[in-house]
């Protein structure tokens, strides 16, 4: 639901429980409920930590609400407090799953605040939850809680962050298209980290990757996810000083290896105290680390369960995994036997775990032998099938539609414009994870997979050291990533023509039986499908070139992809469109020539027409145009209907002789 609601689903819920992850934001949400309970002056809230509970007993749970209430309002209230009607008062327990007591003494106290009366509101991590719903057939009590999930934001909302961190203390200093610009460079650097599942999407770790960008000179605003990454860690462990945090980081990195030797996702205490000890042993630590997991556990990388110990989030793991490699591969007899390992990563890379550990030893080691390796591993991928060429490829698209469709120039008002388009991509990443399953289920070919994996890692290489790689490695991993990008779509609009006959006869079922084309002619009906499908190629070529320039844009690399543009030729349309893609996105600028060139090759060709002018209109949509009148230019050049009326008029005034 959204925030706007939240409120009120508290209000009409007498026992709600409400989980999130560590660091999710749990209890600056139960604070900002308390506060706004208090102004509606309807109920009132009652703030306790599930720490606070000692006992099980009904009137040691009184006295936990007592002194809990009297610290936040005054002792003259309690009576009357304690004389309200059970809807007019609310406990919200934060940290729920701090409480020290075991299962059954959770429901001694539940009781107790049911006899005493009023709402319930219960936060804590989602393993808590998970643990107590197993139990949930003996406990009466659990039964009766509604569940609510924490979601991370998605990209509407963080817009409105990013815009206001860029806005921070410089409200009267950016013009719009600075302003536009830097929120651009931020959402990009968000999207890479996040919808690659390196930082989750909660305010504060939105905030983190916001502040180490700003932070951090160089490569941090290019989306590495090594810089990023290593700074979110630094900073945790450095609270407890910065003296040992290396030290630390040697320790979990050791204790990740050791999960990645069990296959397991976790080490047991017993196994945890033997790595601490070798650790002393082999680095001569003279003082007592031990306390040192209870560190990790506070900062929230490791989690502790049952005498378990794993990582909070999974990228923690990959980094720290990595780090291992890295130092153990300078230092240890065994070094060829972790190369090795790391070799056999690259031969999986369709495996996600590996693809991340090598993406982070790769930004830990820059080792040249590794990514000449990925570059030869990627380009064996798909090699019977040519690059996708957008001059000839699309013919068969362009035979099913019969004109240009008319495309409707953006209006000027990119704010606004903005908020659309995270508003769309927000409702396609909710039908994404809707689907989720069923994609699972029809997993992708290993070939592909590994395709979309390596295309990732390569754009990472360059986004970790886009100055400091020799020339020779960024040219190829660029080049390689274009080719790479444009064989996959080749591959997709091949098996499109081979099986347009199946895929035509399904659209036109689907469609007789929606309402609108109920009492349609088959021709129409056939015409429409094959209008779907053209919708859906051009959608796919525009994310495959997008998804190229996503992996390896970068603005320090201006250079290289000139030289991988003249390697490949001016009259390659197919790398133009991509580098043009490029500059539009991570450059923020029209090339004019370029567009003006485009559209003479492109122009008597539907469907690659329309993906130029898609690329072009985003971009128009999206960023204020500094020179109006380049804009005009390029709406008329592209054949853009005009957006303003008053332009309309204009013309139908002119046309009259009026």
């Amino acid at each position: 639901m959204r925030s706007s609601k939240v409120l009120q689903h508290v209000v009409d819920t007498p026992m709600l429980r409400i989980s999130g992850p560590p660091l999710s934001g749990r209890t600056s949400l139960a604070k900002t409920l308390y506060r706004e309970l208090l102004d509606r002056r309807q109920i009132v809230p009652v703030l306790i930590n599930g720490s606070d509970f000692r006992n099980t007993t009904y009137d040691s749970v009184v006295g936990v609400i007592s002194r809990n209430f009297k610290k936040q309002y005054s002792d003259k209230l309690y009576t009357r407090f304690s004389q309200l009607q059970d809807d007019e008062r609310i406990f919200i327990i934060d940290d729920w799953q701090h409480f020290p007591l075991n299962f059954e003494a959770k429901q001694l106290v539940l009781d107790a605040f049911k006899k005493y009366g009023g709402r319930l509101l219960l936060f804590s991590d989602e393993g808590t939850v998970f643990q107590e719903i197993t139990q949930l057939g003996d406990a009466g009590v659990f039964a009766d809680f509604t569940f609510c999930g924490l979601k991370q934001f998605g990209h509407v909302l963080r817009s409105r962050l990013i815009n206001n961190w860029v806005t921070l203390g410089r409200e009267f200093q950016l013009d719009d298209f600075e302003l536009a610009n830097a929120v651009s460079v931020a959402e990009h650097l968000l999207d890479t980290l996040i919808s690659t599942g390196v930082v989750p999407s909660f305010p504060l770790f939105v905030f983190s990757v916001l502040q180490a960008s700003t932070n951090l000179t160089g490569t941090a605003g290019y989306g590495s996810f090594g810089h990023i990454y290593e700074q979110l860690l630094t900073k945790r462990l450095g609270i407890y000083g910065q003296k040992l945090v290396g030290a630390k980081l040697a320790l979990l990195s050791r204790i990740a290896f050791k999960m990645h030797s069990l296959n397991r996702i976790f080490v047991t205490e017993h196994e945890l105290r033997t790595i601490e000890d070798r650790y002393s042993n082999e680095y001569a630590v003279a003082e007592d680390i031990t306390h040192w997991k209870t560190q990790f556990v506070d900062a929230k990388i490791l989690q502790a369960q049952s005498g378990e110990f794993k990582f909070v989030y999974k990228y923690a793991y990959y980094f720290l995994l990595a780090l291992y490699f890295h130092d153990e591969i300078s230092n240890a007899q065994e070094a060829a036997e972790l190369i090795c390992q790391l070799v056999g990563m690259i031969d999986a890379a369709h495996d996600e775990d590996k693809a991340r550990t090598l993406i982070f030893y790769l930004y830990l080691s820059k080792n040249r032998d590794l990514i000449e390796r990925i570059i030869a591993k990627a380009s064996g991928i798909l090699t019977a099938t040519p690059k996708f060429d957008i001059s000839k490829d699309l013919s068969f698209a362009s035979s099913l539609c019969t004109r240009h469709p008319p495309l409707l120039a953006p209006s000027g008002d990119h704010k606004t414009n903005r908020e659309a388009y995270n508003e769309q991509k927000d409702a396609a990443l909710e039908q994404n994870e809707r689907e989720k399953e069923e994609r699972q289920a029809r997993e992708l070919s290993l070939s592909i997979s590994s395709a979309f994996q390596l295309l990732e890692i390569m754009g990472q290489v360059v986004r970790n050291f886009p100055l400091e790689l020799r020339a020779d490695l960024k040219r190829d991993l660029i080049r390689e990533s274009y080719s790479l990008g444009l064989r996959l779509l080749k591959d997709f609009l091949v098996l499109t023509e081979q099986n347009y006959t199946e895929i035509a006869h399904s659209l036109r079922s689907f469609l007789r039986e929606h309402t609108a084309f109920a009492r349609k002619a088959d021709r129409d009906i056939a015409y429409a499908s094959n209008m779907v499908l053209v919708n859906l190629v051009e959608g796919v070529v525009v994310g495959a070139i997008k998804k190229v320039s996503f992996s390896v844009g970068v603005r320090d690399l201006r250079e290289t992809y000139q030289q991988v543009r003249e390697l490949a030729g001016e009259a390659d349309l197919s790398m133009r469109m991509i580098d043009l893609t490029i500059t539009l996105e991570h450059f923020a600028r029209i090339p004019e020539e370029d567009v003006v060139y485009l559209k003479s090759r492109l122009e008597s060709d539907v469907v690659g027409y329309t993906v130029l002018r898609m690329l072009v209109g985003e971009f128009l949509s999206l960023f204020p145009c500094e020179d109006f009148r380049l804009r005009q230019r390029i709406e008329k050049l592209l054949d853009f209907v005009p957006n303003d009326p008053r332009m309309v008029l204009n013309k139908l005034v002119q046309a009259r002789g009026v």
